[in-house]
Parts: structure tokens; sequence; C-alpha cells
């Protein structure tokens, strides 16, 4: 309900409103006991309220029906790099996201990435001069983006999307997080 001199609009279910010195209506919804909170990066109110209708749809159908949220190529790998930027070859690790998501600029998903489409990355390194030792850190970077995607969605309690084109063995899959089981 909109009330006279306010920014918010309220409801049992959700709220948008404006914080003080933002210019961008923030989104906030409980939902199981939860609280959920965001900006919706716009200072339209009739999109942010479809933003927050679109954000909570999404939310059930991924807690009700196991829907699995679909990781960008780009996210995917701009997470993996911050993962290391406490690391001394950060600046490498960063590089060769960059590289990687130029040479997949046509694939806008993470689970679209099959092993034929490795191995055509491994060929095109190989082809513009890449030393081997070069590629293996390559490719070792594209195994940890895929890794920890993987990592995060059975954290997430997702069925993992990268099953969708091809499976990891569970015994390849580690990283320095809880342990899986």
């Amino acid at each position: 309900m909109l009330t006279p001199n306010s920014n918010s609009l309220r409801s049992p279910t959700m709220s948008i409103s404006k914080r003080p010195g933002s210019p961008f209506w923030y989104i906030q919804f409980q939902y199981n006991g939860k609280s959920y909170i965001k900006s919706s990066k716009t200072t339209d109110k009739k999109l942010a309220t479809k933003l927050e209708t679109q954000w909570r749809s999404e939310l059930i159908q991924q807690q009700q029906f196991g829907f699995t949220p679909t990781l960008s190529l780009i996210e995917a790998f701009q997470t993996y790099s911050n993962t290391k930027q406490q690391l001394a070859c950060a600046y490498y690790v960063r590089l060769w996201s960059d590289r990687a998501i130029e040479f997949w600029s046509k694939k806008d998903y993470i689970h679209e990435i099959s092993s034929l489409e490795i191995e055509r990355f491994n060929v095109s390194l190989a082809n513009a001069g890449y030393k081997p030792q070069t590629i293996v850190h390559a490719l070792n970077q594209v195994g940890g983006v895929l890794r920890l995607t993987l990592c995060q969605e059975i954290l997430s309690g997702f069925i993992p999307s990268l099953f969708r084109v091809f499976a990891i063995p569970s015994s390849e899959v580690a990283w320095d997080g809880p342990q899986m089981k």
C-alpha cells in the first residue's frame, strides 16, 4: 500500500523502497522464513516492481520445482577470477579468463561448453603458437571454472547444469571449500 509522503510500496509479501542517498529502488521480501534484498538498479518504480515479481518467481521455481539457475559464461569466469584475486598469478588468471570469454563469445551460458568446445579451444591455442605448458595452464583454468560452477550448484541444492552437457566423475571434483559427499 502506498502511503502519502512515502517512497515505499508495501505488502505482506514484498517491499520496494528507496534507500537514503540512492537513486535506485530496492527489492526486499521474505520467502520460507528467509529475507531477500537487493538493488533493482533502476530508478523506474514500475520496472522495479516487475523485477521483484520476476526474482520471486525464479526463486519459487528453483526451490519448488528444482529448476537450476543458468550461470552465464562471463559470470562463471569472473567468479573464478575473483576467487583467485589474492594469488600472485591473479593477473594471468584474469587474462586467461578474458581470452576464454573472447573465444566463446557466441556462447551465453557455461553449460554450453562441451568437451568438444574445450578441445577446439586447445587447438586454437596451439595454432596461435602458445607453448604446451601455457596451454595446460589455460585448460586447467577452464577446468577450474567448470568445477567451481559444479560445486556451487551442488552446494545450492540444485542438479548441476553441467550434467546437461557432460558428466564430470566425482573423483575429479575437488575444491578448497566444504567437503562434498
